[in-house]
């Protein structure tokens, strides 16, 4: 819709089949690259500055360890000059959606250092239809977005629908 709208943009995703799937619906010139998210910091994989940011709940919910959504925010802050909009699928509150349960076998089994964030076992959930996700809370936004180098702008809770925030870049 937006490159229809006349915007130029540019797309990752960490999964092959998503990017090739992308292609077949954009332009040929439109750059779309499979890497994952924190990968923007270690080369321009893609165009920038950028002047907005979109990443959705299929991406930032299975980011499980916090020093990879801050390093994902961090190469975010130096790739674009204008707020980062996210949505995640959980969040850090008490109770399961659906068929929900935790996870924190499959989260160990994914994680090969475990993080030094102290309950994060506790927080992946594992989703019949979404894989391992993990939830993610006010507090955490505000805080990894501080150390990122951002201020949150809005957040809004899982009673609006999908947990999302709006980022942006401190001056």
């Amino acid at each position: 819709v937006l490159a229809e709208l006349g915007h130029q943009i540019s797309g990752m995703d960490p999964v092959a089949s998503l990017v090739r799937a992308a292609q077949t619906c954009l332009s040929p010139q439109t750059p779309l690259v499979t890497a994952p998210l924190a990968a923007l910091e270690q080369a321009a994989l893609l165009p920038g500055p950028f002047d907005a940011v979109m990443v959705g709940w299929g991406v930032w919910g299975h980011i499980l360890r916090r020093d990879e959504r801050i390093a994902g925010l961090r190469a975010l802050r130096s790739r674009s000059n204008g707020p980062v909009l996210l949505s995640w699928a959980m969040e850090d509150a008490r109770g399961l959606r659906g068929n929900a349960r935790t996870a924190a076998s499959a989260a160990t089994s994914s994680v090969a250092t475990p993080p030094q964030w102290p309950g994060w076992r506790d927080r992946a959930v594992l989703l019949p239809h979404m894989g391992c996700q993990v939830r993610i809370g006010r507090v955490d936004i505000e805080q990894e977005a501080a150390i990122a180098g951002f201020d949150v702008l809005h957040y809004g809770d899982a009673a609006s629908g999908y947990p999302h925030a709006v980022l942006r870049p401190q001056t």
